[in-house]
């Protein structure tokens, strides 16, 4: 378990890259945490927060940019049949394809993401797989949780709740 922690620098490299932690396994569990530096590289499965989840994080935050070549999220690269509660990313997010959403690159196996939101410009090529949110879903599920669609530059739905920056600020 992680808690109570957090990280400040960048981070750079190839491949499962994340602001605080590149793999949370299925046991571990990430609570009141948060990283703000820069994460990027010239690959694959970058999150600002964590690479790639499959156990549980909760009260958790991102705020630096992310950017790297596919399935590249926000605040988790891809959340593997992991919980994620409460938390936020707000950093510019950009890939060169694939998977990228503004919190989540792939949510899928059965995971779970409840009252989250991402704020941050997602800058990749259009496709079914980029999203405000979240880019690629399958079954999971998503409540509770939104995405500016103004500074995002997106406007999907059902993958995270679309909201102006005026309604996100209620």
């Amino acid at each position: 378990s992680i808690t109570h922690s957090h990280a400040t620098g960048s981070v750079s490299g190839y491949e499962l890259l994340g602001g605080l932690v590149a793999r949370n396994e299925s046991t571990g569990t990430i609570a009141d945490s948060y990283a703000t530096g820069n994460v990027g590289g010239p690959s694959d499965y970058i999150g600002g927060f964590v690479g790639r989840n499959m156990g549980t994080i909760a009260e958790c935050n991102a705020t630096g940019s992310v950017s790297g070549d596919d399935t590249i999220g926000g605040f988790v690269a891809v959340n593997d049949g992991g919980t994620i509660r409460d938390s936020y990313a707000i950093g510019a997010v950009s890939a060169g394809s694939g998977y990228v959403g503004g919190f989540v690159g792939a949510n899928d196996f059965g995971a779970r993401i409840d009252n989250s939101y991402s704020t941050g410009r997602v800058t990749a090529p259009a496709s079914d797989s980029v999203g405000g949110f979240a880019g690629y879903i399958w079954n999971t599920v998503i409540a509770h949780s939104f995405y500016d669609a103004e500074t995002s530059g997106q406007s999907d739905a059902g993958k995270g709740e679309p909201k102006t920056t005026a309604e996100m600020k209620d």
